[in-house]
């Protein structure tokens, strides 16, 4: 976990560093950009379990498509 901490930390610091260049002229404005938003708080990382429940999925577009059916055959009639 603390690895991919900073691998965050790390993307962020070059993310920062080329909107400051996109962004900004000025060395100081650029240097002030990337110390404003540098915080913690903009590399948060959030783990979840990442498992799909496929049979649900299925179910769901089932539903849509039969919802999808029964629009259509209303509007022929």
């Amino acid at each position: 976990m603390e690895f991919l901490k900073e691998l965050i930390q790390i993307q962020q610091a070059v993310i920062l560093d080329k909107l400051a260049d996109n962004l900004l002229s000025n060395d100081l404005d650029k240097i002030d950009y990337i110390i404003k938003y540098n915080k913690p708080n903009y590399q948060l990382i959030k783990v979840s379990n990442t498992k799909m429940m496929v049979d649900r999925a299925l179910k769901i577009s089932a539903l849509k498509l039969s919802a999808l059916k029964i629009s259509a055959l209303k509007n022929i009639k």
